[in-house]
């Protein structure tokens, strides 16, 4: 029962990891591109 437990805090944890370098991705080209937009 324990090792179950274990293993979904472990789960969580990655997928939390991937949707938060997932959302770094896919913010970072909108971050960049209005930037440009500001400087040019």
């Amino acid at each position: 029962m324990l090792q179950i437990q274990t293993l979904g805090v472990v789960s969580d944890r990655k997928m939390n990891l991937v949707g938060l370098l997932g959302g770094i991705f896919l913010n970072f080209p909108i971050v960049f591109k209005s930037a440009g937009k500001n400087q040019g």
